[in-house]
């Protein structure tokens, strides 16, 4: 770079008078001229040197600018010739100067100078020219630090010094600035080495080691920082810019022990860069001395929220020290004596700014460890709040930030006041942080999601259902980003949108559903929230879609309110007992929801079904049990919310000792159900009789009290027991009218099988008429409900001279004051059991929607029991579809037939069939439905299953089950007469079978199937096809059998429902002793029909001949593979469905083993 190019960067202006002075100093215009001359400077260098030396050591001395200019002229002179140009030496030692001790003193004398020069360019703000000072004035240094072992200590103190400062000053304005800190780092200690002690260098050495520490990391500097402070101290020194400093060194041992706690921060130039306009003096110290942008303000942490975050606690509280010392200092630094009287006003708003961002980071450090943080961000506020002036020396994001933790403290207070504030402050942080730090910053992102949220507040605080629903799905759209709203926010904002009585809204629902949605999906990613989210998700479920009585909530979606209030449980420590307040609540309707499940689950009243439900049950009441020993640890019967956000229960969940020892009596009493545990019975009224005794005198306790009693009285057959059963079922009917009016149809029927019970046990007239007139009234309670009809007709055909004395006219209900219907009651009296069957098969079919919803989606096959939850009846109604009404008139008149073919035989009492009483239309389709009365019982196929079971059958309970069926077998193969005899089945039975093992995967079903036609012996008789699965027979509890379904009309070889009957279930097993069992099973059937059918018996096989055994054979690997097939195509089987298929497994081998030719139905896999 030229002289005058460099004159010009460093802004220096020559005047007249500045030559006239330079010329005198250097000896004389001439000499100055020839030194201006690259051609001539070399010759002139020495005379012109000593001359300007001899000037500076005059009285008169040399003024600073033009000191500069003669040094600049004599560098420039020396750069024109090399170290070995003759005329620069010889000038130099024609005054007796040497080339290279020159050269140094003239870098180290310009260095000086133009470091000198550089605070006039600072002083005018010329900050470009301050650094082309500073720039120009390190190459000098450069010079001088390769000859430095000429320098003393004086000498290397006062330029080390300088250039540490120099790089300093430019560090600070760099985007790299790491390398001149390194150097200037080296230089200040080894200044300090040759004896500077002074203030202003331990505070520049200190600041140094501070900026190295923020940018790289490294401790060491922190440490050096320190030790420089340290010094400075010893030194007696106790300025302003130290105790700055001592701020600063503060502030960044806060900082970094917040990363030694956990906290988000991260390093780099852009942090910096972020806090500091580019216009600042470097003189002004603007930079924080962080180093770390304030991007680690964690995710939202509710107030209802238990505060467990993965922080290092002790960490956090010594970086809070640490602010707070630094505020303080900051303060003290403000109130000191000032140097000048002049004071720089930009000096004390640097440090308020300071002073802020240290009180924002102490209340962040006390947000963090759960401490009150009100007062330190009133503080921040106050201070940062010159951030936002205009000119500010500082900026970047601590303004923002402030306003967001104001706002939040504000949001905590809940008040509609204080929420518009919050919007207001919001609002102004949102505007500087699109300023400052762009629209996509995190900052601003949760800034604008907070004002959101406020807008969701206040419609919560005022209860404002228009405004949530509004402002809700704004709040969810916001959930994906980094600024979501907080949780309690849309959990108390969907809150609103339910009505504490009536529907909910239709537009409002989805509402909820999604804000269900997003606080499950947050279970799974903020830790410390995971009990709230779960809960309060559960509890918007729990009064939406899993709102009212268990019939009518989908499982779907009590599973997941189970699920998530688990999820709840588990967040807070242990199912059993925790410190956070909201834990027993969840555990109550964690129970609460595991009892729900289990009755919806056992309402299917399949085997799997109940054991599924039975766990279900028993978690109810193990955590019912825990939620008992809590609240009884209270003071108080009343009802005891449980702090949540305020004063707020947490998830709205209110417990009381009346209502847990209430569910905890209906948890046992349901156990009971499925175990048949005396303990579980005993347990249910002592916890059912505490609830009643506390003050629950509602009618669906008072009624789950007397279902107890009920059970307990026909269980141990115990009078006193039923008749309490009898009076707490009519003061819960009474209690339901009184209080809602509407009365539970249970209540009637239960009461009056109680009061039957009685009548059986001791036969007294007015138990009988008790019975009676409860079960009437419940008729009258609801005309769509068949139950009480039932009960009427087990009453009429139990005592019709009893009935023929009721009162001619009918009851009145004490509880509604309703008449009984006055023809049913005629009915009862006279005896007429088909009158009031029939006006059960009325109600059933004439109730469209409960047609609609059970028979709709059943295969034409299938059969539907009304079922009889609490055992109150000796017979119920069958529904049977048909696909068209032909159909259904035809079956109901074979069974009409079979039935009077029972009677008119010599048939056993035991031998029992279905009553035929109406085939009724199906709506909207050519489908009809015969409805049938028939005893009540258990199928065989779940007598089986049952079997060794805790209150199961025995197995002789069971044979002797199975016998009684094959006989009745017998009986309806005779009953369909004598046929065509011929070995070759039904071709549907072979046509099916080949579908079944293509399905299988059987290369050539079709002629295995043929095969296994040709397999089966000779002359066997055939008999007409009844379909003899174990689901198509009925054991009633007195042990006789019921014969279901007789519409089939084809035929088929005699055995083979025999072998459809017996393998149909694991009943026997594959050994010798069970092919003997089979033997003389099978011997009892054809006994049975030789002796029922003498025309046949002489064509029956011999059961120990090889015919039968080929025969039965083949029927059992018909069955085997049949049952193999429906497993098959079976989504999720049960353990009932593999066991079964296990069975198929075993019994196809055995049959096998027995006709080897059967080996023609393997397939790949079997």
């Amino acid at each position: 770079m030229s002289l005058p190019e460099l004159l010009a960067d460093i802004g220096f202006m020559v005047s007249d008078a500045d030559l006239q002075a330079a010329a005198i100093a250097v000896g004389g215009p001439d000499v100055l001229l020839q030194l201006e001359s690259p051609q001539s400077s070399a010759a002139v260098v020495g005379p012109a040197w000593i001359s300007f030396l001899d000037a500076l050591r005059s009285p008169a001395g040399v003024r600073p600018p033009i000191e500069l200019l003669i040094e600049l002229l004599v560098h420039t002179a020396f750069n024109h010739e090399s170290s070995g140009g003759v005329s620069l030496t010889t000038s130099l030692r024609s005054v007796g100067f040497g080339w290279l001790g020159t050269w140094r003193e003239l870098n180290l004398r310009l260095a000086g100078q133009l470091y000198s020069y550089s605070r006039v360019s600072n002083e005018a703000r010329d900050y470009r020219s301050m650094r082309a000072c500073l720039e120009a004035a390190l190459e000098c240094w450069e010079v001088v630090e390769q000859l430095d072992s000429r320098s003393n200590a004086d000498q290397r103190r006062i330029w080390r010094g300088m250039r540490a400062v120099s790089q300093l000053y430019l560090a600070r304005q760099s985007t790299s600035p790491v390398g001149l800190l390194t150097g200037a780092s080296v230089d200040f200690g080894i200044a300090q080495d040759n004896g500077d002690r002074t203030s202003q260098h331990f505070q520049l050495y200190s600041e140094t080691r501070q900026r190295l520490f923020a940018l790289t990391g490294d401790d060491t500097h922190l440490a050096g920082a320190a030790r420089c402070l340290d010094d400075a101290r010893a030194e007696g020194y106790d300025t302003i810019a130290l105790t700055q400093e001592r701020a600063d060194l503060l502030f960044a041992r806060g900082l970094r022990a917040m990363e030694v706690a956990g906290a988000r921060l991260r390093r780099g130039t852009e942090a910096n860069a972020a806090d500091v306009r580019s216009t600042t003096s470097p003189d002004d110290r603007e930079v924080n001395g962080s180093g770390l942008d304030i991007l680690d303000v964690e995710p939202d942490l509710d107030a209802s929220a238990a505060p467990r975050r993965p922080f290092d606690a002790n960490a956090l509280a010594a970086a809070r020290s640490a602010f707070i010392a630094a505020a303080l200092l900051r303060s003290r630094s403000m109130t000191m004596p000032r140097p000048m009287p002049m004071a720089d006003p930009q000096d004390t708003t640097i440090s308020t700014i300071k002073r802020g961002q240290a009180w924002l980071r102490a209340a962040h450090a006390g947000r963090l460890l759960g401490l009150p943080r009100n007062e330190h961000v009133r503080a921040a506020v106050r201070d940062l709040r010159r951030c936002g002036e205009p000119n500010a020396p500082i900026s970047g994001p601590y303004w923002p930030w402030a306003l967001l933790e104001r706002a939040r403290l504000l949001i905590a207070e809940g008040l509609d006041t204080a929420l518009e504030e919050a919007g207001q402050l919001t609002l102004i942080g949102l505007q500087a942080a699109e300023t400052e730090l762009g629209p996509d910053a995190v900052l601003t992102t949760r800034l604008r999601t907070l004002l959101v949220e406020v807008d969701l507040r206040r419609a919560t605080t005022l209860v404002d259902r228009a405004g949530c629903r509004a402002a809700l799905p704004a709040a969810l759209a916001a959930a994906s980003d980094s600024g979501r709203v907080a949780s309690s926010a849309l959990a108390y904002g969907a809150r609103v949108l339910l009505p504490d009585e009536g529907i909910i809204e239709p537009g409002d629902l989805p509402i909820i559903r999604q804000v269900v949605d997003e606080l499950e999906s947050r279970t799974r990613q903020a830790l410390d929230q995971r009990a709230f989210n779960a809960s309060h998700a559960a509890a918007l479920l729990i009064r939406s879609d899993g709102a009212g009585p268990v019939t009518t909530v989908d499982r779907n979606v009590q599973e997941r309110i189970h699920r998530l209030l688990n999820l709840a449980i588990d967040a807070t420590g242990t199912a059993d007992t925790t410190d956070w307040p909201g834990s027993t609540a969840i555990q109550f309707n964690s129970a609460r929801a595991a009892l729900r499940l289990g009755r919806i689950i056992a309402a299917d009243g399949t085997d799997e079904a109940r054991a599924s439900a039975l766990p279900l049950f028993s978690e109810a009441v193990n955590k019912l049990e825990s939620v008992a020993t809590t609240i009884d640890s209270w003071d108080t019967d009343d009802p005891q919310p449980v702090p949540g956000s305020g004063d707020e229960p947490i998830a709205g969940f209110v417990l009381d000792r009346r209502q847990c020892a209430s569910l905890l009596g209906d948890a046992y009493l349901r156990r009971d159900t499925l175990r048949h545990d005396n303990a579980d019975l005993s347990a249910a009224i002592g916890w059912l009789t505490r609830s009643t005794s506390l003050g629950n005198d509602s009618p669906e306790q008072l009624s789950l009290l007397g279902q107890a009693y009920f059970k307990v009285g026909r269980r141990t057959s115990d009078a006193d027991s039923l008749e309490r059963a009898v009076e707490l079922k009519a003061r819960s009917r009474l209690r339901a009218a009184e209080t809602h009016g509407d009365v539970a149809r249970e209540a009637y029927s239960v009461g009056a099988a109680a009061a039957y019970s009685l009548w059986r046990m001791r036969g007294r007239r007015e138990d009988f008429v008790t019975a009676t007139e409860t079960a009437i009234l419940g008729a009258e309670s609801d005309i769509t409900w068949a139950w009480p009809l039932l009960q009427l007709a087990d009453l009429a055909s139990a005592s019709p001279d009893t009935a023929a004395t009721l009162p001619e006219e009918p009851p009145h209900d004490p509880a509604t004051g309703q008449p009984a219907p006055r023809t049913i009651w005629a009915a009862m009296r006279r005896g007429d059991l088909a009158e009031l069957r029939t006006e059960a098969c009325r109600r059933v079919v004439g109730n469209t929607e409960f047609m609609t919803q059970v028979l709709g989606g059943r295969r034409r096959w299938e059969t539907y029991v009304l079922d009889d939850p609490h055992g109150l009846l000796s017979s119920t109604l069958v529904l049977k579809p048909a696909p068209n009404r032909a159909d259904a008139d035809r079956e109901s008149s074979r069974t009409r037939a079979f039935r009077q073919h029972l009677a008119a035989t010599s048939a056993p009492s035991w031998a029992r069939a279905t009553q035929p009483l109406a085939v009724v239309d199906l709506p909207e389709s050519a489908r009809a439905v015969l409805v049938s009365y028939r005893e009540v019982g258990v199928e065989l196929s779940d007598l089986i299953a049952q079997r060794g079971t805790d209150g199961g059958p025995t197995a002789e309970e069971v044979i002797r089950a199975v016998k009684r069926s094959l006989e009745l077998l017998a009986i309806i193969h005779t009953w369909r007469g004598p046929i065509p005899q011929t070995a070759e089945p039904d071709r549907n039975v072979v046509r099916a079978l080949g579908r079944e093992l293509n399905r299988m995967g059987h290369r050539h079903a079709d002629s295995a199937a043929d095969r296994w036609v040709q397999l089966i012996p000779e002359g066997l008789p055939r008999v007409g096809k009844r379909d003899a699965h174990t689901e198509n027979w009925l054991v009633t509890r007195y042990g006789a059998v019921v014969a279901l379904d007789l519409g089939s009309s084809s035929h088929l070889p005699v055995g083979f429902e025999v072998a459809q009957l017996l393998e149909d279930m694991p009943l026997l097993d594959c050994t010798e002793e069970g092919q003997n069992q089979r033997l003389e099973l099978a011997e009892g059937y054809l006994s049975a029909l030789a002796g029922y059918w003498p025309d046949i018996a002489g064509s029956l096989p011999d059961v120990r001949s090889d015919r039968w055994r080929t025969a039965y054979a083949c029927f059992a690997a018909r069955r085997a593979i049949f049952l193999i097939d429906r497993e098959n195509q079976r989504p999720a089987a049960g353990l009932r469905d593999r066991a079964r298929r296990d069975h198929a497994e075993s019994v196809l081998q055995l049959a096998i083993e027995t006709v080897p030719e059967l080996s023609v139905l393997s397939w790949p896999g079997s």
